[in-house]
C-alpha cells in the first residue's frame, strides 16, 4: 500500500529488492546559464572545478546549496553577483553548519563484489548515435548475455557519454527480442513486448546499484539470455547536433548467491486531483489476489525507494501480511526529487 501526498498527478512508487543505490551526476548545461559557472574551483580538492554549482555534490544533483536556492527563487536567472553574500563563499561543509555550500563526504560507486576474484564483468553501450531535436526521445538496443552458464548478475554502474541529455539508463531482462541486437531503435516506456524484467536503473541523482550480498538477479542457462538498455534523453533545447554513446557496464558471477533478486514497480497509472486544495493524499494498494499471482513463495524486501516528481511532498509504502497487520517499509514525510532515499532493510534481511 502506499500513501502519496501530491500537487499533481505524475509520481509512481519503485520498491527495489535487493539494491542498494548511491548519489552523483546532474545535468550540466544548467551551469551555463550563470556567468564562470564551469570555473568555479573545488573548494577540497585542489586543481578541480566545482560542476555542481547551486549543488552540495560536485557532480550535481541532490540538494541545492544556499547559491542554488537563491538562485532558483531567483527565477533561475543571474541578476547580481550580491545573490548569494560573500561570507558564502564554497568551502568543505561540515554536519553542524547548514550554510556551507558542498559536501566534499561524497565519494564515486562503491562495490565491494564488484571488485572480488570471481566476479567478471561486460560493458554495453549504444554506438555513436544521433540524438533527435526533441524534448523527449526513448532508444532501446537489445543484446546478448553470458549465457554459458548459470550466472547472478550483481552489479550495475552506468556510463555516461553525454551528461546534457542522459536522464535515465534502465537495463531490462528479455524473454525474446525481436530487434536486430546492438542495433539501436527508437521506443516507448517499454523496449518491447517480451522485455519486462528490469534489472537495474540509473538516473540523475544516482551512480549505480550494488545488490544485497545474499541476492543476484539470474542470468544465462537459467535466467535471461537477452536483455535491453532503455535510454532516456532530455532535451528541451532541442539542440541537433548532439550524439550519445551511455551506456553500462554488469558485474556477475557464477558463484550463485541464496536467493534471485527481482524489482517491483507499483503505483497508479491516473490520479483524480480535486480542484482548489492545497494538497491531496491519494492511497493505492496491491490486493492480495493481484501479489499471489505473481509471487509464488516467500519474498523479502531488502530495500524501498518512494519516487515522485517536484509536486510530490511525502510518501508512505506499507506491506500488509495475510493477518492484516500493516509494516511500513518507507516514509519520507518531507520528500526531495533531488535526494532520493533508500530505505534499507538490510538488517532485517539478514536476521
Amino acid at each position: 500500500m502506499s500513501i502519496m501526498v501530491i500537487r499533481k498527478f505524475t509520481n509512481y512508487t519503485l520498491c527495489l529488492l535487493a539494491v542498494s543505490m548511491e548519489i552523483c551526476v546532474a545535468y550540466p548545461q544548467y551551469q551555463l546559464l550563470i556567468p564562470n559557472a564551469e570555473t568555479v574551483p573545488h573548494p577540497c580538492k585542489p586543481n578541480y572545478m566545482w560542476k555542481g554549482v547551486g549543488h552540495q555534490r560536485n557532480n550535481g544533483g541532490g540538494e541545492r546549496n544556499p547559491f542554488g536556492r537563491a538562485f532558483a527563487s531567483a527565477g533561475k536567472v543571474f541578476a547580481s553577483r550580491s545573490i548569494v553574500p560573500l561570507v558564502q563563499i564554497p568551502t568543505c561543509a561540515n554536519k553542524t553548519d547548514q550554510l556551507e555550500w558542498v559536501n566534499c563526504s561524497y565519494t564515486d560507486f562503491k562495490c565491494d563484489a564488484a571488485n572480488k576474484p570471481d566476479t567478471m564483468n561486460v560493458t554495453v553501450r549504444l554506438p555513436v548515435t544521433t540524438v533527435p531535436a526533441n524534448a523527449t526521445t526513448y532508444m532501446c538496443m537489445t543484446f546478448d548475455l553470458p549465457s554459458d552458464k548459470e550466472y547472478h548478475l550483481i552489479a550495475f554502474e552506468p556510463v555516461i557519454d553525454n551528461a546534457n541529455i542522459m536522464h535515465h539508463i534502465l537495463l531490462i531482462g528479455c524473454q525474446a527480442v525481436t530487434h536486430e541486437v546492438y542495433k539501436p531503435y527508437a521506443c516507448g516506456m517499454t523496449a518491447g513486448h517480451n522485455c519486462s524484467g528490469i534489472l537495474g536503473a540509473w538516473s540523475v541523482g544516482l551512480s549505480g546499484l550494488c545488490y544485497d550480498e545474499k541476492a543476484g538477479f539470474r542470468i544465462g542457462q537459467k535466467g535471461f539470455k537477452k536483455a535491453a538498455i532503455q535510454v532516456h534523453w532530455n532535451n528541451p533545447e532541442l539542440h541537433s547536433n548532439y550524439t550519445d554513446s551511455s551506456g553500462i557496464i554488469m558485474y556477475y558471477t557464477e558463484t550463485l548467491r541464496q536467493y534471485d533478486a527481482g524489482v517491483l514497480v507499483t503505483g497508479q497509472t491516473i490520479l483524480n486531483i480535486p480542484p482548489q486544495k492545497e494538497s491531496v493524499a491519494i492511497e493505492g494498494g496491491c490486493p492480495i489476489e493481484c501479489t499471489a499471482a505473481i509471487m509464488n513463495g516467500p519474498v523479502y524486501v531488502t530495500a524501498v525507494i518512494n519516487h515522485m516528481h517536484y509536486l510530490g511532498i511525502a510518501q508512505k509504502t506499507s506491506v500488509i501480511d495475510i493477518g492484516g497487520y500493516e509494516k511500513t517499509l518507507a516514509y519520507d514525510k518531507v520528500y526531495s526529487y533531488d535526494s532520493p532515499v533508500v530505505h534499507s532493510l538490510r538488517d532485517i534481511f539478514h536476521k
